[in-house]
C-alpha cells in the first residue's frame, strides 16, 4: 500500500492534469513497480480492477454513491460495498494493490471471434486505446477509431480486410468478447427512482470516483500538516510519518488549546 507521501505526491501531480494523467498516476499508485508503459498497455477492466483495490487500501471497502434521475431529477444516495458491487468481476480486484503484476510482456491478451464468413483476432481496450480516442468528440467516429486501434487482423472468407470493414453484427460480437474477457471494465448501476420509478442505469468511473475522495482527503491532511507545523514546528516528513490516529490526537489538541 502507497504511503501518505507517495500519495500527496501523485496527487500534486494530478492537481494540474486532464483525467487520461490523473488516471495514470492513480493507476502508478496501484501498481509501483510497473513501468509508464506497462501501464498503459493494461487491459480498462484490469486496470480498473487495480483502481478499486487501491481505493479500498485507502478509504475501504464501503462507498458512497450520489446519483441523479435522468427524469425527474431526484438525487439518489446510498452506500456499497465495492466487492458486492462487483460481484463476479471481483475476482479481477488483487487483496492488495500491487500485488499481482504482469508477467512479462506489456502486450494485451490476443482474442479471437468467427461470425458467418468472419474471421477476427483484437485486443480488449487498453488504457492507451481509451486515451487516444478520447479527444474525438463524435460518439460514432470514437467507436469507430477505438475498433481499428484493438483490432489486429480480420479475415472475410479468408480475405483480409480493413477494420472498417467490419459490420455491424460483427462488432457486437467482438464487444461482447471484450467484455467477457475484461469484465471490470464497464462498472454500472442499476437502480429504480424511488420518485418517478424511472429505472436508472449509471457507470461508475472508479478513476473520477477515486480522484475526488484523494483530493478532499490530500487537502484536509494538508490543512493538518500547517497546523501541527504551526503548533509544534514539525516537518512535513515528520507530521506524515505520525500514523492517522495519533495525528488527528494531535490535531486535536492544538483546536482544543
Amino acid at each position: 500500500m502507497p504511503g501518505a507521501v507517495e500519495v500527496l505526491a501523485a496527487w500534486e501531480a494530478g492537481t494540474t492534469a486532464g483525467a487520461a494523467e490523473r488516471t495514470l498516476l492513480l493507476h502508478a499508485l496501484a501498481r509501483p513497480r510497473a513501468g509508464v508503459a506497462d501501464l498503459r498497455a493494461t487491459a480498462v477492466g484490469r486496470r480498473d480492477a487495480e483502481l478499486f483495490a487501491l481505493r479500498g487500501a485507502l478509504f475501504g471497502d464501503r462507498m458512497e454513491v450520489v446519483v441523479g434521475c435522468p427524469d425527474c431529477g431526484e438525487k439518489l444516495e446510498f452506500e456499497l460495498g465495492v466487492r458486492a458491487l462487483l460481484g463476479d468481476r471481483a475476482r479481477q480486484v488483487p487483496d492488495v494493490p500491487g500485488s499481482v503484476e504482469r508477467d512479462g510482456s506489456s502486450d494485451p491478451q490476443v482474442l479471437h471471434v468467427d461470425e458467418g464468413s468472419w474471421s477476427v483476432d483484437f485486443h480488449s481496450p487498453t488504457a492507451a486505446d481509451l486515451e487516444a480516442v478520447s479527444g474525438i468528440g463524435d460518439a460514432e467516429a470514437a467507436r469507430k477509431a477505438l475498433l481499428a486501434r484493438i483490432v489486429i487482423r480480420a479475415e472475410r472468407s479468408g480475405r483480409k480486410l480493413d477494420a472498417s470493414r467490419i459490420p455491424a453484427s460483427v462488432q457486437q460480437t467482438i464487444a461482447s468478447a471484450a467484455a467477457e474477457a475484461d469484465p471490470a471494465a464497464d462498472v454500472r448501476l442499476a437502480m429504480q427512482c424511488p420518485e418517478c420509478s424511472q429505472k436508472i442505469s449509471a457507470e461508475l468511473d472508479i478513476s473520477e470516483y477515486l480522484w475526488r475522495e484523494l483530493d478532499v482527503w490530500a487537502r484536509a491532511i494538508l490543512s493538518d500538516i500547517h497546523l501541527l507545523a504551526s503548533c509544534y514546528g514539525w516537518s512535513e516528513d515528520q507530521i506524515l510519518a505520525l500514523s492517522p490516529q495519533r495525528r488527528r490526537y494531535y490535531v486535536e489538541r492544538c483546536v482544543d488549546g
